[in-house]
Parts: structure tokens; sequence; C-alpha cells
């Protein structure tokens, strides 16, 4: 899998912030166990509409920087067809 080119160093942040985890997958994040994570449908959905509506839900819950992982992140650049 080819990995977005700042990848290297979103994990190194993670692990700052986050002493020993090593990735952004739930079995990589030292105390922060699968049943923790929660769903954010985003398919079929308008692009402003899940803006607004993820940032409404981290409003109440992050203080400080937010950094938002994707799957597209892991994988780097879209590649566009000619």
């Amino acid at each position: 899998m080819r990995r977005h080119p700042n990848w290297s160093l979103a994990t190194a942040v993670l692990s700052r912030v986050i002493a020993g985890a090593t990735d952004f997958t739930p079995d990589q994040i030292p105390g922060l166990s699968v049943n923790r994570w929660q769903s954010f449908r985003i398919d079929d959905r308008d692009p402003d509409e899940v803006t607004a509506a993820f940032l409404e839900y981290c409003r109440p819950r992050v203080t400080g920087l937010l950094i938002i992982v994707t799957l597209q992140h892991r994988r780097g650049p879209l590649l566009r067809g000619r």
C-alpha cells in the first residue's frame, strides 16, 4: 500500500500525543479499545453537510488540535484517470 507523504509525520505526532501509539487503528493505540470507536456515516451525504456534522460532533469533545485521518490519507494522493 502506498502511503501519503506525510504519514510518518502523522504517526510521529500521534506517538507524542499518545505514548506507545504506532498507527491509527484501534489495536495500535494504547488505552483505546475497539468498543470506544464510533462510526460516522459519510456515504451518500453532501461533503459540506458531513463537515458541519463532524465539527458539531467534535466541538464539545475536543479542546485542542484536531487531526483527522482517513483511509484516503493512508492510501496517498488521489489518482485520477486520464
